[in-house]
């Protein structure tokens, strides 16, 4: 979570897993060849750095929170009970991604629609202008990687023509390209929907396919 308008930087970031306390903050400071300070904040203690910008709390014993010393705050304040959690379509957005490895959402600020549709991009501007949030998810299962991105826009049926035009230029984009037959197979693996107000792609391919498309792409670019 992030608050990219804040001058002073404001993030955070909740990461679950099996991790020992111990054994984190001591590669922490042979990495950095520094002793991080402790405090307490509603009874979690608080790991900074000498900047005391940044910090490190674990809420449990599967799961720590890292990032600005105000977002890390923030967070125990919520989990103490002391401030309400985030609500709101960002966070429905987030919550709609499901338990994965990583997910990410965002709300779209208006200079940066402003900014994308004065380029010149195949999908027309009126369509860009109403994108409210974007989000995506990112998974494992057996050897496949398995990526989710979702477009939110403010209302169904701008969603479903956002897939439809996606849709669109993928086709026109692997008959015209000169790409090898294997970005081609992943291309046609990504498979467009519609939930709601958001359009959905999901992609599922092993990671050396995947690197083969960029690979590809990238080429077709320069």
């Amino acid at each position: 979570f992030s608050d990219i308008e804040c001058e002073d930087g404001y993030w955070g970031a909740f990461v679950t897993g099996t991790v020992d306390e111990e054994d984190l903050i001591e590669a922490i400071e042979d990495e950095t060849d520094a002793e991080l300070s402790v405090y307490t904040h509603r009874g979690y203690d608080v790991y900074t750095d000498d900047s005391e910008e940044n910090g490190i709390c674990f809420l449990t014993d599967e799961a720590f929170l890292v990032g600005t010393v105000d977002a890390v705050e923030d967070a125990i304040d919520v989990a103490a009970g002391y401030a309400s959690p985030l609500a709101g379509p960002v966070v429905d957005l987030y919550e709609s991604l499901g338990d994965v490895w990583v997910r990410v959402a965002a709300a779209v600020p208006a200079e940066t629609i402003g900014d994308a549709t004065e380029d010149e991009v195949s999908i027309d501007s009126e369509t860009l202008e109403h994108i409210e949030a974007i989000g995506a998810g990112l998974d494992k299962e057996g050897d496949l990687v398995i990526l989710e991105v979702r477009v939110c826009l403010s209302s169904p049926v701008l969603a479903e023509g956002l897939k439809a035009v996606l849709f669109g230029a993928r086709t026109y984009y692997r008959n015209t390209a000169e790409l090898p037959d294997e970005a081609v197979e992943v291309l046609d693996k990504i498979v467009f929907s519609r939930s709601g107000s958001c359009t959905v792609l999901v992609l599922k391919a092993t990671v050396q396919e995947i690197q083969d498309l960029v690979d590809a792409m990238e080429e077709e670019i320069d």
